[in-house]
C-alpha cells in the first residue's frame, strides 16, 4: 500500500518481483513465470522506458573512458580579488623579513589593513554609509575603529592589539582609496517575486455530452518482452466505489491549478451538476456509481477544461526590495587542470571547445585576479573590457554576488560581467543570436532590469552611477568593437 511516487522505488519494487523464485529457473508455468505489474501513472512511466529502443532490457551502453582522461588531475581554484591577493602578496613579503621588531611592525599594518576590510563588508547596516565615498567620512571613520576594537577583543585577544589599532589610524585613508580603486559599488537587494493569484470565476456547467455507460470490468496484461502479447481477464466487480461526487471532486483536484479552499463551493456545484447529467442519460441509473468510478478521469477532464475558459491568472509581479549600499566583491571557486589548466586571456583557444577548460589570468581592470569563461563570446567581451578606454573596472560575478530570482523564485539570475564607466554601471549577458527571444532569456532580462531599475533608483539619491542592462549576441562579440559599439 506503500506510494510509489519514487522512480527508484518503483524499480525495486519490480525488480524484487522479477528474481525467480524456484532456483533461479523458470518453472515453465506461466502464472508462476510471469510477473504481473498493476500499473498506475508512476509504474506506466517506468514501463514505457523499458520499452524503449535504448532500454537496458534491450542493450549494453558501454562509454569508453582513455587513459589520457583518467590521468587527467584537477585543481581547486580560489579567485580572489585584487585587494586580497595583494594583501596575500604582501603577507608573503613580511615572511621574508629577518628583523624581528620590524616584521612584527609590517605585520601588524597588514592585520590593520584586514581588520579594517572586514569592518567594511558589515557597514550596509550603518546609516551614515550609503555609497563608498562616505568612508572618508570622520565619524564613519571613527565607526569603524571603534569596531575594529571591539572585533580585536573578541575571544582570545591579539597581543598586538593596542599597536594594531594605532596602524589602523595610520592606514585608514590610504586603504580607503585602495579600496574604492578596486570595488564595483553593487547596491544589495533580494530580488523576489511576488504571489500569484488564480481564481476561477463561477459558471454553469455545459452538460450536453456527458453520456457514459458502464463498461465490463476487465484488466489487460501486456507483455513486455517477446512477442507483446495482451490477454484481457475478467473482473468481478467490487461494488465498492465511494460518493460520485466527491471522487470527481477528488479527481479535479489533482490538477495544479486548482485548490480546494479556494474553489470548493465551485467545484461541489460542478460536480454535482456532472453527476445529475450523467445519470439522467443513463438507461440504469444504479449504475451511476460504477460509471463516475470507471469516466472520473474523462469527468473531470471535461469540466477541467470548461473551468479554464473562466480561469484569471494574475501576473507575477517583483516587489520592491529594500536596498542597501555596496557589498563586498565575492571570491569565485573553481577547478582547472592541473598541468596546463592556465592561459593569458589573449591567447586565442583552438578548438574554442576547450575554453571553459582553462582558467585565463593577466587582468588589469578586472576586480579578480583569475576567471573561467565559458565561451569564445565571453572570453573575447573580456578582452574588449580590457582595452576599451571608457572602462574603469569590470568583473564576472560570482554565483553568490547577486540574490535576482526568476522562474517563480526557483532559479537565481547569475550575470556575465558587471562593467563600470566614467558615467554608467552595466549589467551585461551575452546569449547565442538565436536564444535571445527564448522564454528564459526574456524572463531573466525582466529580472535583471527591475534590479537596475530599484539600483539606480538608490544611487540616483545617494551621488552613485545609473545602472542598465545589456542583453548582446554572441555574433557582435569581436575583439575588434568597443563597448560603445555593442551599447
Amino acid at each position: 500500500m506503500r506510494a510509489a511516487n519514487a522512480s527508484v522505488l518503483i524499480e525495486q519494487t519490480i525488480g524484487r518481483g522479477l528474481r525467480l523464485p524456484y532456483e533461479g529457473k523458470r518453472t515453465g508455468v506461466d502464472k508462476i513465470d510471469k510477473l504481473t505489474v498493476i500499473a498506475h501513472d508512476n509504474f506506466e512511466s517506468v514501463i514505457a522506458a523499458a520499452q524503449a529502443p535504448d532500454s537496458i532490457l534491450k542493450k549494453m551502453t558501454f562509454i569508453e573512458i582513455t587513459e589520457d582522461e583518467l590521468s587527467e588531475k584537477t585543481v581547486v581554484v580560489t579567485s580572489k580579488t585584487v585587494l586580497e591577493e595583494k594583501m596575500e602578496t604582501e603577507q608573503n613579503d613580511i615572511e621574508q623579513i629577518e628583523a624581528p621588531e620590524q616584521k612584527q611592525k609590517a605585520q601588524n599594518s597588514l592585520d590593520a589593513k584586514r581588520a579594517i576590510i572586514h569592518t567594511f563588508n558589515t557597514l550596509n547596516i550603518m546609516p551614515e554609509v550609503r555609497k563608498v565615498d562616505d568612508l572618508n567620512k570622520e565619524e564613519v571613520k571613527r565607526k569603524v575603529l571603534k569596531q575594529v576594537e571591539r572585533n580585536l577583543s573578541k575571544g582570545q585577544q591579539n597581543l598586538f592589539k593596542d599597536e594594531i589599532i594605532k596602524e589602523a589610524d595610520d592606514v585608514y585613508e590610504i586603504l580607503v582609496n585602495e579600496f574604492k580603486k578596486n570595488i564595483i559599488e553593487i547596491p544589495r537587494m533580494d530580488l523576489v517575486q511576488g504571489e500569484v493569484t488564480a481564481v476561477f470565476h463561477p459558471f454553469d456547467l455545459d452538460v450536453s455530452d456527458f453520456n457514459y455507460d458502464a463498461l465490463d470490468q476487465e484488466i489487460l496484461r501486456l507483455e513486455l518482452t517477446g512477442e507483446y502479447k495482451a490477454e484481457t481477464l475478467k473482473a468481478l466487480p467490487s461494488g465498492s466505489y465511494g460518493a460520485p461526487v466527491n471522487l470527481i471532486i477528488a479527481t479535479l483536484i489533482d490538477y495544479p491549478e486548482i485548490d480546494y479552499d479556494a474553489n470548493s463551493e465551485l467545484l461541489r456545484k460542478l460536480a454535482t451538476q456532472a453527476y445529475e447529467a450523467i445519470k439522467n442519460n443513463l438507461d440504469n441509473a444504479s449504475k451511476i456509481k460504477e460509471v463516475v468510478f470507471q469516466f472520473k478521469q474523462a469527468i473531470a477532464e471535461k469540466i477541467y477544461n470548461q473551468m479554464k475558459e473562466h480561469f484569471e491568472l494574475s501576473r507575477r509581479e517583483y516587489m520592491k526590495p529594500n536596498v542597501l549600499p555596496f557589498v563586498k566583491i565575492e571570491e569565485h571557486n573553481f577547478s582547472a587542470l592541473a598541468t596546463y589548466g592556465y592561459r593569458d586571456y589573449r591567447e586565442l583557444i583552438q578548438p574554442v571547445s576547450m575554453i571553459p577548460k582553462y582558467v585565463f589570468r593577466g587582468f588589469e581592470k578586472a576586480c579578480h585576479m583569475e576567471y573561467k569563461f565559458d565561451s569564445k563570446s565571453e572570453q573575447d567581451l573580456a578582452f574588449i573590457l580590457e582595452n576599451d578606454k571608457t572602462v574603469e573596472k569590470w568583473l564576472c560575478p560570482a554565483p553568490n554576488q547577486f540574490r535576482i530570482y526568476w522562474n517563480n523564485n526557483s532559479k537565481r539570475y547569475e550575470p556575465d560581467f558587471i562593467v563600470e564607466t566614467s558615467d554608467c554601471i552595466y549589467m551585461i549577458e551575452t546569449k547565442a543570436a538565436g536564444e535571445r527571444q527564448s522564454a528564459d532569456v526574456q524572463d531573466k532580462k525582466t529580472a535583471a532590469e527591475k534590479y537596475c531599475k530599484y539600483a539606480t533608483e538608490y544611487t540616483s539619491t545617494n551621488g552613485g552611477k545609473p545602472w542598465k542592462y545589456l542583453l548582446i549576441p554572441h555574433n557582435e562579440v569581436r575583439r575588434n568593437v568597443g563597448l560603445d559599439y555593442l551599447k
